[in-house]
């Protein structure tokens, strides 16, 4: 929402530069701003580490899904209804 390219180019460049390093940048929707400002100003391979960060984030989101899943529940069975 910059009101010029070079603004764009600038702010983009600064939310690039604090979000490194934070993980579960898809909780606040941070990743998918940043996604979206990266196509808006034609920074394509900004946009391709960002869709490689959500990427990596899903698997590791998926990954602590399964093995939350197969954790035994207080009775020594898995929560997770067979």
């Amino acid at each position: 929402m910059a009101p010029d390219p070079a603004s764009s180019q600038r702010l983009l460049h600064e939310g690039d530069r604090q979000m490194r390093g934070i993980t579960r940048l898809w909780m606040d929707g941070v990743l998918d701003a940043a996604i979206n400002a990266a196509e808006h100003t034609g920074q394509h391979q900004l946009r391709d580490h960002y869709l490689q960060l959500q990427a990596d984030e899903q698997r590791a989101r998926d990954e602590e899904i399964r093995q939350a899943s197969n954790q035994p529940g207080p009775n020594g069975n898995s929560d997770i209804a067979r």
